[in-house]
Parts: C-alpha cells; structure tokens; sequence
C-alpha cells in the first residue's frame, strides 16, 4: 500500500514537474513574444523618432536656407537699387533733309516712297553705344508735297531710319517744326506715335506732360527741349512763330518755345517743370536748346546768360543746337558748387550744307557734328553726378553725282584706317580736316572738363 502510494506520489510529482515545464516553455513563449513585441516597439519609435529628427533637421535647414537666400536677394536687390552705378547717355546733331537728298535717286523707291536708312550704314554702331541716345529731328511729316530748304517737309521713312540707327530719342522743338503748319505738326507727332517713336519738346495735348524721364539701369535722366522763337513779323506782338509761320492759338501751348525778349517767363515755366521732372523722380536733368546763331562758331552772350541762369536751376547739362556748327563746350558752377555740363551746339548729324555752297561757313564746319556721350554715375548715398564727357567726331560724306547723290554720316573715331573700315576711298584728308575742325572748337572746353570732373571721388 505505501510502495502504491509512492508510486502515485512520483507519479503526481512528475506529472507536475510536466505541467509546470509546459508552463515555463510557454511563460517564455510569451516572455519572448512580449520581448519580440516591446523591441518591435523600441525599434519603431526609435525609428520614428530617427525619421522625425531627420524631417525636422531638414526643416530648419531648408528655413535657414531660405532665410539666406531671402537675405541674399534682399541685398542683390538693395544693391541694384541703391548702389553705384553708371550709364552712358548720347546726344548727337540736327537731321534735315536738304533737297539733293530728298531728290537723290539713290533713296527713291517710286511713288513718293523713300529709303534713306543706307546713309547710316557706317553709323549706326556708334549710335547705338551709348544705354540712351537722342538727336534733333528738324522739319514736318506732312505726308506729301515733300521739299526741302526752306520749308522742311520730309517724308515719315526719315524719322524712321534715324530710329533705326540706335537713336532713342528725337527732339523736334526746332524752327523748322511748324513748316507743314498745323497739320503738318499735329501729324508729325501723330507719326510718331503710331511708330512707337519717342520724340521730346512738343505733345499731343495740354493733359500731357512736356518732358520726358527715361529710367536707364536703375537711373532716371529728365529730358526737356525747347526752341527759340524768332518774332521776326509785325503782327501781333504775342504771336508765336517759327520759321516766319504763326502758330495757331491752340497749338502754342503744345510746343516748347521761349523768347529772348521774354525771358523771366521761360525761366518760370521752366523751373516748373524741373520740380515737376524731380518729382516724376529724374534724378539727373538735361535740357535740349533749339537757340543761337546759325553759322558763327561762338555762343552768344544770350546763351551764355541762359545757361548760367539754367545752371543756377540744377540743371546737370545742356545739349544745344541750331547754329548749324559745333560750338564750345563748358562746365559752369554756381556759388553752392553746382555743376552743369555745357555744349552750346553739338552741330549737324546729316544734312546737305556742303562748304562750297555755304558762303558764311566755306571752311566746311557745316559738314561736321559730334558725338557726345555723358557717362552719369550715381554713388551709395543716392547722389547721381556727372563722371565723364566723351566726343565721337562726325563727318557727312557726300559723293556728287546727277541727280544721284550719295551720303553716308561717318564716325571719325578711327580716321587712319576709316578708308578700309568703309571701303571708301580717297576720303583720308577730308575726313582729318573734319576731326581737326571738331576737336579744335570742341576740344579745348573738353579737356576742361575732363581736368574738373577728374577731381571728383566717386564710389567705385
């Protein structure tokens, strides 16, 4: 009985132990799994934190980037806006369409059509040089009964071919403006405008304003242009006329005029529209002058007065034309240290006054013009001064034949090898004597200014 009862004792303790062995694999099973699942756990959350620290790593790093960048753009920007900065600005001589160009069979195309756009073949590249360039344009587009001295009416194709060449701008506040009378001078702004052409001194109507602001590279320059009034008749004494043509009442206040006689009235309008030019924003003011003296090779007393009054203004420079020569070139200065740039007439781009036919001018002076470009500069504190003045001498070529004159405006840049570089031959000596002309009215104002502007600091 006690040997059954060992045997049922063993029996039981092993069947335990079994039980108990059971639950242990399957305790550890389930330790292990819970340990499988608690890594499985720690690992995606390792993970995710892993991934979530990158993602917010590259958060802050793109935010930062983009910080810079802002940064940098800002001060790309602030630089384009207010740093130093240069522009160059062109002006060259009158364009006026003489006879033997206009009848030339050269330029001809039948039927009152023309093309005179060879004649700047040799030109157009100095044109073009300077960021903004501008010209006198002398005459009507009456868009017909086409002639030429002393009523200038020009074929449309001119203005055209002189836009093509690289002039930017044509001032057209000249004597020879109102030569079609009215309707030619209300169609040739009308031309004009329909071409996309800019032009300066006159406007359409009273609403618009008479100047024009270019904004070049971050620089506004103010242009204005203004003609002389002759009141050479002996009508009414306030007539307004041009070239002997009395303008009509309501074309007077279209056109930029002023009379000699009547100058504290110019110098108010003027300066009015020169406080009206800086707050449009021009920061650099040039006037165009339609006055002087045809045919003499010195300004006048009057121009001088003009421009020293013009000086005390704030004008930063004068471009004058009309004589039909070169003359001097000057810097004036007012007492608070103002100062202007001066060329009392920059002469001829093209026309057809040759010296053997202009007896106050045989040494050939009529021949000649310049190309004078201003370098303008403008400093970190905003100041937009003066820094250069540079001269590309002019020459119109004429070749006579009957009936079939050809012209070419050629620079004088390079005189030694302008035979070759034209193909033009026999052309050395007249070509020098122009240049020797130009730099000997021109040159000795020149060098004046080169010497005054050299002692000027500017921000490099």
């Amino acid at each position: 009985m006690k040997k059954k009862n060992m045997r049922s004792a063993a029996h039981r303790k092993q069947a335990l132990l079994k039980r108990n062995s059971a639950k242990y694999r399957k305790y550890r099973r389930k330790l292990m799994l819970r340990g499988g699942i608690m890594l499985l756990i720690l690992l995606t959350l390792g993970t995710g934190v892993f991934l979530g620290v990158r993602a917010v790593v590259r958060k802050v790093n793109h935010a930062v980037d983009s910080y810079h960048e802002k940064k940098a753009e800002e001060a790309a920007e602030f630089e384009r806006k207010y740093g130093p900065k240069e522009i160059t600005v062109g002006a060259t001589g009158s364009f006026i369409l003489h006879g033997p160009i206009l009848n030339s069979e050269r330029y001809s195309r039948g039927q009152d059509q023309y093309d005179f756009s060879d004649c700047f073949k040799f030109i157009k590249s100095a044109y073009s040089k300077p960021d903004f360039m501008t010209s006198e344009f002398e005459g009507s587009l009456t868009g017909g009964d086409y002639s030429g001295y002393p009523s200038f009416q020009t074929p449309d194709i001119l203005v055209q071919n002189i836009a093509d060449s690289g002039i930017d701008l044509q001032n057209l506040a000249s004597n020879h403006l109102y030569d079609g009378m009215s309707e030619g001078f209300r169609r040739t702004m009308d031309v004009f405008n329909k071409r996309g052409l800019l032009y300066g001194g006159v406007r359409m109507n009273t609403n618009e304003k008479p100047y024009h602001i270019e904004e070049i590279n971050d620089i506004k320059v103010g242009y204005i242009n203004y003609v002389y009034e002759p009141n050479e008749n002996n009508g009414d004494p306030n007539d307004v006329e041009l070239n002997a043509s009395v303008l009509r009442k309501e074309d007077v206040p279209l056109i930029n005029t002023f009379n000699y006689k009547k100058l504290d009235k110019f110098y108010k309008e003027l300066e009015e529209n020169l406080n009206q030019m800086r707050a449009d924003g021009a920061q650099f003011l040039i006037v165009n002058l339609h006055w002087g003296t045809e045919y003499q090779l010195k300004e006048s007393q009057e121009q001088r007065n003009i421009a020293k009054k013009l000086c005390e203004m704030g004008v930063d420079a004068i471009i004058g034309g009309h004589p039909h020569c070169e003359q001097p070139i000057d810097m004036l200065e007012t007492d608070e240290g103002h100062r202007m740039f001066c060329i009392y007439s920059v002469g001829n781009a093209f026309c057809n006054q040759r010296k053997d036919l202009i007896e106050e001018m045989p040494e050939g002076h009529t021949e000649d013009g310049v190309i004078v470009t201003l370098t303008i500069h403008r400093n970190r504190d905003a100041k937009v001064l003066l820094r250069d003045v540079n001269l590309t001498p002019t020459w119109v070529y004429c070749q006579r034949h009957e009936g079939n004159n050809l012209y070419y405006i050629l620079p004088l840049d390079d005189v030694e090898n302008l035979e070759k570089n034209t193909g033009l031959s026999g052309i050395k000596n007249e070509a020098q004597a122009s240049y020797d002309r130009t730099m000997e009215e021109l040159g000795p104002g020149l060098e004046k200014v080169k010497e005054i502007l050299s002692t000027v600091e500017f921000d490099t």
